[in-house]
């Protein structure tokens, strides 16, 4: 069994001296140690003859007369926008979190920011508004500076910046936990509380990904987490240089027989066939991956299908072996194996520097997913046709509407209900669902499929 490293690191800037010291100290900190800078955005939108130019949305009621006014700079009209109140300076003060907004010349005319890549559907769902997405300010902030890997010497260095809250309170403390896998390992956390900057190192270290998560806490209890993932390999390697196996995870080789479970009846080809997580990772101890000279893995959609079959094209059932059928957000596909089986099959991988990606559906779900069985009916959760009698999901087929006239509404059979991603709260929850993969299973990634057939406000805030 090998044996658990842990450090739990906490540096606190408070001491035992008298009030004096203790004051000096705090005035050390708060006169050195930044305030965060991220708060702000900067609206830029191209001036042409227009007289006046604002930014309306939601957070003012949509009111042209309460509108933060743009400036004109040569041919551009600008503004800031911030979620700090206790910022100096000409930027308008908004709460944080998201807001739709448009940019109004001369009073009369309504744009979208040109310049903003992320957008968001009102209520309605009909009207599509630029999206502005603030901070909270009142929590301190955490930005990675620099890695340091000494590969052959067995040692790697963080360093990472702490930013106080918009307000200035001081930092009273900084956590580190540092982790391979799901293993705690021994770490040193060195803190300059004058300049805010916290360098972890770790030593004897192996090859593979590794997981920093720091802290940090300040004089009001207000906490701020963030998690930076770090390779520590010979020789840095950028996505762009990855050479990539994709994995059929059914088709590829079977680990443990027990997780097979065919169902009866079907023709082998389209069946399920005994591909699982624990072939995959034999695979990787037999040194096959490493003889291809591969550094990235892309898998199957880890999420749950359906256990039985159901109609396909060329008049023939199938199951769902491709895992293109998720039924279930957050349960692994049980004929590939367990949740431990998956995370193995990661640590296995990284330990060798191999990336894991896998397959993401965000396109659709399975029928009988929770998701569906709740919102069934509501076309403002499901892109459903003109009817939602079940007996006529057929008519929204996109082999039948037309693949590129209705990519992003076509279903692309009956028992796939095809996502409305014009709801927020729906692409809030599964970038969530995503985040929850990643975090859980300490993936490198995704492929998002059918992206033809999704709207590129839930693909850019992914």
């Amino acid at each position: 069994m090998k044996r658990l490293l842990f450090i739990f690191l906490l540096l606190s800037l408070s001491n035992c001296d008298d009030d004096s010291s203790t004051q000096n100290n705090n005035n050390n900190n708060i006169q050195e140690v930044p305030v965060r800078t991220d708060c702000a955005v900067t609206i830029e939108y191209p001036a042409g003859s227009e007289n006046g130019a604002k930014v309306v949305g939601s957070f003012n009621d949509w009111s042209i007369e309460s509108g933060v006014v743009l400036l004109r700079d040569g041919y551009r009209w600008l503004g800031r926008l911030t979620s700090n109140a206790h910022e100096n300076g000409a930027a308008s003060v908004l709460p944080p979190g998201e807001h739709h907004y448009k940019i109004v010349l001369n009073d009369t005319d309504w744009f979208n920011d040109s310049g903003n890549p992320y957008s968001i559907f009102d209520e309605s769902q009909q009207n599509e508004n630029s999206l502005l997405i603030l901070p909270d300010c009142d929590t301190p902030y955490l930005e990675e500076l620099q890695t340091d890997v000494q590969f052959a010497q067995g040692s790697l260095s963080l360093a990472v910046q702490v930013f106080r809250a918009g307000d200035g309170e001081q930092i009273q403390n900084v956590e580190l936990l540092v982790f391979k896998g799901e293993e705690l390992v021994d770490a040193q956390l060195d803190y300059n509380e004058h300049s805010g900057m916290a360098v972890a190192t770790g030593t004897g270290l192996s090859h593979g990904k590794y997981r920093f998560s720091f802290t940090a806490t300040d004089v009001m209890g207000r906490m701020f987490h963030r998690t930076f993932p770090v390779w520590f390999e010979q020789e840095s390697l950028n996505w762009e240089d990855m050479t990539l196996y994709s994995i059929f995870v059914d088709r590829f080789f079977s680990g443990d027989s027990s997780n097979d479970a065919p169902i009866d009846g079907l023709d082998p080809q389209v069946n399920w066939q005994g591909g699982d997580w624990r072939g995959i990772t034999q695979k990787l101890r037999d040194g096959y991956f490493d003889s291809l000279g591969i550094t990235a893995l892309w898998l199957s959609t880890p999420m749950d299908n359906p256990d039985y079959s159901l109609p396909g094209d060329c008049e023939q059932s199938f199951s769902g072996y491709h895992a293109y059928w998720p039924q279930a957000a957050r349960e692994v596909e049980n004929h590939f194996g367990t949740t431990d089986d998956l995370k193995e099959l990661v640590a296995e991988a990284h330990s060798r520097g191999i990336r894991v990606l896998v397959d993401w559906a965000a396109n659709h779900i399975f029928i009988d997913h929770p998701l569906h069985i709740e919102h069934e009916g509501n076309p403002f959760w499901f892109n459903y046709p003109g009817s939602t009698n079940p007996d006529e999901f057929w008519k929204n087929k996109c082999g039948i509407l037309g693949w590129n006239e209705y990519a992003l509404t076509c279903w692309f059979t009956e028992y796939l209900p095809d996502y409305n991603h014009r709801n927020q709260e729906l692409v809030h929850g599964l970038i969530e669902d995503a985040m929850w993969w990643v975090e859980t299973f300490d993936l490198d990634g995704f492929r998002v499929d059918a992206t033809k057939h999704i709207r590129s406000n839930y693909l850019r805030l992914l």
